[in-house]
């Protein structure tokens, strides 16, 4: 956006080729004052590139989960009455026994080797089995949804081997964790590139914005401009704060007040 208004700037022709673009976005590079914020670390690319990649990720995971529990409630609707739809478990009983039948031909001793499956679950799971609607479980989906989280598990593998190379405190801070740390490292790279908090806060689009005229003097809504993964990093972190931290918690409290 600032390229493109600059460029705007040079010109009152309304003319566009890849020669002028060029020749703006190098004009552009000449003229701002602090140039080191354009230099880059390879590793904060690369970490930038895996948060976001583990983003995609999890948001297609999520996605298939949603239609598993459809399928699920469908074929098996007494299942979340006993079990969590989501967990390991229910995944192996679901994968090995995928309909009624196999369950109650397996019985308590085979059911008994699926990890954190408890006695009492498998009682409950065996004494629905004859009255079942059920038919087949959704193997498609389970797959899928494997095979996102072995995805997910190496890219937050290469994450955490990246950032163990960075010496950053942003952990230090109650209720941060890895993973926020990462997309927060990630996204601002530079942190002297900000002369402010305002300007942080400007660049990951948590501005409200404002209108006035004459009189009238407004603030409206987030812009949400900027990057919507730094967004939601510090919002997550907004949260996560005051509910580990007495310190957080109590000038949150200053401020609703």
């Amino acid at each position: 956006m600032l390229i493109k208004e600059f460029a705007k700037s040079l010109s009152l022709r309304k003319t566009k080729t890849n020669k002028k673009d060029a020749h703006g976005i190098a004009l552009k590079l000449l003229s701002d004052p602090n140039r080191e914020q354009f230099q880059h670390d390879n590793r904060q690319v690369e970490l930038k590139i895996l948060t976001r990649h583990i983003h995609r990720l999890k948001k297609k995971q999520s996605d298939w989960k949603v239609q598993y529990t459809r399928c699920l409630d469908i074929i098996f609707p007494e299942l979340d009455k006993i079990v969590g739809k989501h967990s390991e478990y229910t995944y192996q009983l679901l994968t090995r026994y995928p309909n009624p039948q196999k369950r109650i031909e397996a019985g308590f001793d085979k059911l008994i080797e699926i990890k954190r499956l408890t006695a009492s679950k498998i009682q409950d799971i065996l004494s629905v089995a004859p009255r079942s609607i059920g038919t087949t479980s959704p193997a498609r989906e389970f797959e899928i949804i494997k095979h996102y989280k072995r995805l997910i598990d190496k890219a937050e593998t290469c994450v955490n081997d990246l950032m163990a190379e960075f010496n950053s405190v942003i952990t230090t801070v109650t209720g941060i964790g890895n993973r926020l740390e990462a997309v927060i490292l990630a996204e601002i790279r530079n942190i002297h590139a900000f002369d402010n908090p305002a300007q942080l806060q400007a660049f990951a689009g948590l501005d409200s914005s404002i209108y006035q005229s004459g009189q009238i003097d407004l603030a409206g809504r987030m812009i949400k401009r900027g990057s919507p993964h730094l967004r939601w990093a510090l919002i997550q972190a907004a949260k996560a704060c005051p509910r580990f931290s007495p310190a957080f918690k109590a000038y949150l409290k200053t401020k609703l007040e």
